[in-house]
């Protein structure tokens, strides 16, 4: 018996569902993509830590599966609360906002989002740590969604961090 691979109309079937049920079951998430992220030089007279001047994309909208951990610390200066985040996004959505491109005869895709990305969810900001493949069709090779992992943004003090237009 030999194997069957779909063809790439059953594939459009495939992502159309994955769609659907993520249009019907799955929150929408806002997202940042990183546009740059330029060095600003420190004080090294006060002994400041150099910043970076992140430069970021229109926001966008995403509906994904989100999955959260939270972790509590005691430290001498109290509780440190470090929350992370998993989200499922499925392909067609990351094709729609311009994340993922898609090779259209075989369906390969090339992620374009990365690490220093941001989401909304939940009422905090996220800050993308990796994204990776998530889940396959079958047995083939036919990815149908991505895996972003984040961790919470924690807030600086500093004349450049994250201004109120990205918090809003």
């Amino acid at each position: 018996m030999e194997t069957i691979w779909p063809n790439i109309s059953d594939i459009d079937i495939l992502y159309r569902l994955v769609k659907e049920h993520a249009d019907r079951h799955f929150p929408v998430l806002r997202y940042k993509q990183l546009l740059s992220k330029v060095e600003i030089e420190g004080d090294d007279v006060h002994a400041e830590i150099p910043h970076y001047d992140k430069r970021f994309g229109e926001e966008l909208s995403l509906c994904g599966y989100a999955v959260g951990d939270e972790k509590k610390d005691l430290t001498k200066f109290g509780l440190d609360i470090s929350r992370g985040l998993n989200i499922e996004v499925p392909v067609p959505h990351l094709v729609e906002q311009g994340l993922v491109t898609q090779v259209a005869d075989t369906k390969d895709t090339t992620v374009l989002a990365g690490a220093g990305d941001l989401f909304y969810f939940g009422g905090d900001w996220y800050e993308v740590l990796e994204v990776s493949r998530g889940g396959t069709f079958g047995n083939t090779d036919v990815c149908l969604y991505y895996l972003f992992r984040g961790e919470r943004l924690r807030a600086e003090s500093s004349d450049y961090a994250l201004g109120d237009s990205i918090m809003r």
